[in-house]
């Protein structure tokens, strides 16, 4: 059993120890400064002498943040994701209108991911069934909650056959396409979605409108 002389129970700095007594802060730790609390209110940049920035009320967080409503000077933004790659490059083609940004996938990419990701889903997705090697239009079925905040879902099947659970896949799409497909088409599809969506003419092309495309 170890014993304590009560002599170095005694703090260097000369206060008394024991019950009741209060010992001085240690040496060289400067007292914490009585910072004020965020009190509600839009953010300030209110500091005291230490130099420190206060903010009034905290940023909300981003899963309960407002969706971005779509603005009419925003790009017009198309996410392509079709398999073949003769269709792609129609698709591709009619796309190529001034100030429209265009995203065209191949086979492996996540067309979920990029409808997902930041700022928000693009205006159109033209997506092939046999893209990504999905099976009873999964990738339709994954982006389907984004439509009611106006994406527009164009589908391109060879068939469009009823899927496993029933549903009819074109329930899917706001505009389905079977083959053959032509570039001048694509385009003028294009332009009457740019303009339900917009509600202004769409801008016009810099291609030639009488090209016409090997079946």
């Amino acid at each position: 059993m170890y014993g304590h002389s009560r002599g170095h129970n005694r703090p260097s700095n000369g206060s008394k120890s024991g019950p009741g007594s209060r010992y001085s802060r240690p040496q060289g730790r400067p007292p914490r400064p009585n910072a004020p609390r965020p009190t509600g209110g839009s953010a300030s940049n209110k500091n005291d002498n230490t130099g420190a920035i206060f903010v009034d009320k905290w940023p909300t967080s981003p899963s309960k943040a407002p969706a971005v409503a779509r603005e009419k000077y925003a790009p017009f933004r198309i996410l392509i994701a079709v398999h073949r790659p003769r269709y792609r490059g129609r698709l591709e083609r009619a796309a190529q209108i001034p100030s429209w940004d265009v995203t065209s996938l191949l086979n492996k990419q996540d067309v979920v991911g990029q409808v997902e990701k930041a700022p928000g889903p693009p205006d159109v997705v033209i997506i092939s069934s046999d893209f990504g090697r999905q099976k009873s239009y999964g990738i339709f079925k994954a982006i389907q909650k984004y439509r009611r905040d106006g994406l527009k879902i164009v589908g391109l099947s060879d068939e469009w056959d009823e899927c496993e659970d029933g549903l009819d896949p074109k329930s899917l799409c706001d505009i389905h396409l079977s083959p053959p497909y032509k570039t001048i088409e694509f385009r003028e599809m294009l332009r009457t979605i740019f303009e339900d969506i917009r509600g202004e003419v769409a801008p016009t092309s810099d291609l030639g409108e009488d090209e016409e495309d090997e079946q």
